[in-house]
């Protein structure tokens, strides 16, 4: 009698799609927002919000490969477009928060980041450099009760408005343009499973943001800074 071999490989992509749908829909979130207040909501909405603005940018002219810049706040919205952006195909850039403008302008030059996603609060340093760079589209994320400038996009409006389902680009490893947004995406499963699926096995735990975004390799920027 024979039984049919089964290899160490793993039986889906590691890739975030994946991860996403099969993230603990009802475990909570726990925010520091930039005012101090605390935002709450599931791993389920979450992920529905990132699904969101992959379709957002896609639907923005993003192409496999091409790199998004962020300068936030390490927050909820910083976390989505961890996972949004790589869904899109992109690669997230995040932007350090303490450096000069200029170093700021360069780096984003040098990058060749094609979109911005901003925080509202942290719109007087985008002002700096902003005759400096040359991005195609910024999105503001709004927390203040201050109005979006004209200039740019309200971050909250694209995604309540957006009615499409993001298209999940085919990761090869022989596409050069393929390969930034492959190791996001490893990057990613390796950083949530090591939080979430080992750390809290029982999936009732709750989870706080704390800090700013980290400045060490792209997966501990975001995802690594969840503290039980």
């Amino acid at each position: 009698m024979s039984y049919p071999m089964k290899g160490t490989m793993m039986q889906f992509p590691l890739t975030l799609r994946p991860l996403l749908e099969r993230l603990f829909p009802n475990v909570e979130i726990v925010s520091s927002r930039p005012d101090n207040s605390i935002h709450r909501y599931t791993y389920g909405e979450m992920s529905r919000r990132a699904r969101s603005l992959a379709a957002v940018l896609q639907a923005a002219g993003l192409e496999r490969g091409d790199r998004i810049a962020s300068l936030m706040w390490n927050h909820c919205v910083h976390l989505e477009a961890y996972f949004g952006v790589p869904c899109a195909g992109g690669v997230l850039h995040t932007l350090n928060l303490r450096l000069h403008a200029d170093e700021l302008a360069y780096i984003i030059n040098h990058a060749q980041d094609r979109f911005l996603i901003v925080d509202d609060v942290l719109m007087h340093l985008f002002e700096q450099l902003q005759n400096k760079v040359k991005f195609e589209r910024v999105f503001v994320v709004p927390f203040s009760r201050e109005p979006v400038p004209a200039a740019f996009e309200n971050y909250e409006t694209l995604l309540r408005d957006n009615r499409s389902i993001p298209v999940y680009p085919d990761l090869h490893e022989d596409d050069a343009a393929a390969m930034c947004p492959i190791r996001l995406h490893l990057a990613g499963n390796v950083h949530v499973s090591r939080q979430c699926l080992g750390i809290a096995p029982c999936c009732c735990h709750e989870w706080q943001q704390t800090g700013v975004a980290r400045t060490q390799s792209p997966a501990g920027k975001i995802v690594g800074s969840f503290i039980r």
